[in-house]
C-alpha cells in the first residue's frame, strides 16, 4: 500500500467522488483519527454546494435550458474559418526563390 500524500487536490477529489476505492479507504481511516481532515472535507463540501447552487438555479430556468439545448444541437464541429490568402507575398517569395536558384546556377556554371 502506497503512502498517501494528503493535500487539497486529493481532498477535493474525495469530495467529488473521483478517487479509487483504495485511496478513499485510506482517507476514511485518516478521518477516524484526525478531526482536522474531517473539518477540511466538510468545508470543501460546503464550498462545492455553494458553488454549484447558482448553476443549478440557472439551469432550472426554462428559457436558459432551451438556449442550452439549441446551442448543443448545433453542429458538433463548427466550420473553421478559411485562412486569409495573401497572394502577393507568396508570389514575391516564389520569385525570390527562383532568382536565388538562377543566380546560384549562373555563378556555379563557370
Amino acid at each position: 500500500m502506497k503512502l498517501l500524500k494528503l493535500d487539497d487536490s486529493v481532498l477535493m477529489a474525495y469530495v467529488d467522488g473521483n478517487l479509487d476505492e483504495e485511496v478513499e479507504r485510506q482517507i476514511e481511516r485518516m478521518l477516524e483519527t484526525d478531526p482536522a481532515i474531517g473539518a477540511k472535507i466538510a468545508e470543501m463540501s460546503a464550498a462545492r454546494r455553494r458553488g454549484d447552487e447558482p448553476l443549478r438555479e440557472a439551469l432550472a430556468q426554462p428559457e436558459l435550458a432551451a438556449q442550452v439545448k439549441a446551442f448543443a444541437s448545433q453542429s458538433e464541429s463548427p466550420a473553421r474559418p478559411q485562412p486569409r490568402r495573401r497572394p502577393l507575398p507568396t508570389l514575391l517569395a516564389l520569385g525570390a526563390a527562383i532568382l536565388i536558384v538562377l543566380l546560384w546556377a549562373a555563378l556555379s556554371w563557370n
